[in-house]
């Protein structure tokens, strides 16, 4: 069930292209509280959301390794708690300006206030990632098929440019 953030990295999608796709049209998750409705993305969504996952992605291509490890740990293991290790070897990955980017995902996608996201728990936040996946991942799939690989060729670019 912990499967968020699994969309990051290539192998990721490989291993989301062999799970049986269940289509969820929306999740509730209690977020201080209250109850959060997830939903599919609507369009503007969508972009919000493709136009933050772009940035991370282009951070994690530098730490494969480390990514490659906590998807694993996320897919390999039923245990809460081994996924919440594997998500956060993923967020270690991360760098502090992609911290904005990843929360604003959470925002985006659980329709929630700048104060609401301060008082968001980790717990509480990394259900609504695995929320947002199960209901969206047609989305994740989709748009890191077409464009992983777009992102990997820049960044190849990117490090030869620097040489």
């Amino acid at each position: 069930m912990r499967e968020g953030i699994l969309f990051i990295i290539k192998r990721g999608i490989k291993n989301m292209q062999n799970e049986m796709d269940i289509i969820i049209g929306e999740k509730v998750v209690t977020v201080n509280g209250d109850d959060v409705t997830i939903k599919k993305f609507s369009f503007k969504q969508g972009q919000l959301v493709a136009i933050n996952i772009a940035k991370l992605v282009k951070t994690l291509l530098n730490y494969t390794e480390e990514v490659a490890f906590g998807i694993n740990l996320i897919k390999e293991n039923s245990n809460p708690i081994e996924a919440i290790t594997g998500l956060s070897c993923i967020l270690a990955s991360l760098e502090p300006k992609d911290v904005d980017n990843f929360n604003e995902i959470i925002r985006i996608g659980a329709k929630l206030s700048k104060e609401q996201m301060e008082e968001l728990d980790l717990e509480e936040g990394i259900e609504l990632v695995v929320a947002m996946y199960e209901v969206n991942k047609s989305f994740f799939t989709r748009f890191m098929n077409n464009h992983f690989p777009q992102l990997e060729k820049q960044e190849t670019k990117a490090k030869t440019k620097k040489k």
